[in-house]
């Protein structure tokens, strides 16, 4: 292979590893490793247990999109998030 086509090549994932690092969203602007892309809740509803009591039922706040309560109805409930 002569020199320039090495050059060419080499070039060539030099690019494709500039474009795909700029496309890539981080999960936090420090993350690295196997999950550092993950969206996890990204633009979901945020779940507060704010009790010791598990039984607590779930209330709504309006003002911030939170849910507050148990841990029991914060894992059961299907229409949440």
């Amino acid at each position: 292979m002569s020199n320039l086509k090495i050059l060419v090549t080499f070039l060539a994932i030099v690019v494709h590893i500039a474009i795909s690092a700029q496309t890539t969203r981080k999960a936090f602007p420090t993350a690295y490793g196997s999950a550092s892309e993950t969206t996890g809740g990204e633009g979901g509803v945020l779940i507060i247990v704010n009790t010791l009591n598990p039984n607590t039922p779930l209330t709504y706040n309006a003002n911030n999109n939170t849910w507050l309560g148990g841990f029991k109805d914060a894992c059961n409930n299907a229409t949440i998030g």
